[in-house]
């Protein structure tokens, strides 16, 4: 059966909320210095576009990497990475298309606003687990 402990869905909701604040920060900086054609959208609906496209996918690529982690799946760890690369590339692309519904602009622009969110807060993660 498939069951969470709380430890896991308050690393899962971590997670989220982290991905959340440096994802928000950085599209507030995009809108900011007005990088990309994002003059259409207000910076409020640019935020919930971010925080709706967290909600949705961010616990889907946690859960997976906490049940690799309960599994003890490390034998095949380059394997995981690879799923796991390939799902945040999937993520980028769904997230892309969210972005496209709430910017209006074109999918292309999504996608690169998408990518460098998931850039930033994959970077920002990596910083805070260094600490």
């Amino acid at each position: 059966m498939f069951t969470l402990n709380n430890d896991q869905i308050l690393v899962i909701i971590y997670c989220c909320v982290v991905t959340i604040v440096i994802e928000g920060v950085v599209a507030m900086t995009i809108k900011a210095v007005k990088l990309w054609d994002t003059q259409l959208i207000s910076i409020e609906k640019l935020l919930l576009a971010t925080i709706c496209c967290n909600i949705l996918t961010n616990p889907i690529l946690n859960l997976y990497i906490q049940k690799c982690i309960e599994y003890q799946v490390a034998y095949f760890i380059t394997y995981i990475a690879y799923i796991i690369l390939f799902l945040e590339l999937l993520i980028v692309v769904v997230e892309a298309f969210i972005l496209r519904y709430f910017i209006k602009n074109s999918y292309r622009q999504a996608f690169i606003i998408s990518l460098t969110l998931n850039l930033s807060s994959w970077f920002g993660g990596k910083m805070l687990l260094s600490l």
